[in-house]
Order: C-alpha cells, then structure tokens, then sequence
C-alpha cells in the first residue's frame, strides 16, 4: 500500500512529467481565420484582433449568463434542461464552426 510520502512523491512526479511533455493548449476560437483575415487580406493585425477578441469575449460573456439561468432554473426547480437545450447547441454549432474552419483554411 502506498505510504503518504509516496503518495505525494508520485503526484508531484506525475505533475511534473506532465507539465514537462503537455504543450500548451492554444484554445482560442477561430485562431486560423483570424490569421487567415491577417494574411490574405492584408488586413491590420490590431483591427482583426480587436473584431476576434470582442467576438470570443461575447461568446464567454454569452455562456456565463446562460449558465446563471440554468443555474437560477435549478434552483427554482424548474426544468432546467429546456434552460440549457440552447446554450449548448450554441457551444456545438461554434466548436463545429471552429473545426470546419480550421479544415477548410489548412
């Protein structure tokens, strides 16, 4: 059985290993058409991400506001699925958006 100690030596081994070996994750919604806009148009690099930067921030604005009304549902004990039927298809529809447009510009 393991110990405390080697509890905690295995953990911080395994964190260690996986800092060192994961790289980072890069998760920004539609990276490639922004660099797309940036490179095929010669739009400015600043207008581009100004427009991209506002439409992710209005994406996260959008779920954290539909999530305290799913939240506020759940504690009504309303039917908090229909609450959450449309943040959800909007969390697809945008991740299947940002895949597609990854395939088509590479």
């Amino acid at each position: 059985m393991v110990t405390g100690i080697g509890a905690a030596t295995a953990t911080i081994l395994a964190t260690a290993w996986l800092n060192y070996f994961s790289p980072p994750a890069h998760a920004l919604f539609f990276s490639a058409a922004e660099d797309f806009f940036n490179q095929e148009f010669g739009l400015s690099a600043t207008a581009t991400g100004i427009v991209f930067a506002s439409l992710r921030a209005l994406y996260i604005l959008y779920i954290a506001v539909s999530l305290i009304g799913v939240v506020n549902s759940v504690r009504q004990d309303d039917d908090w699925q229909v609450a959450a039927r449309l943040p959800i298809l909007v969390v697809i529809v945008v991740t299947v958006a940002d895949v597609l447009t990854e395939l088509i510009i590479t």
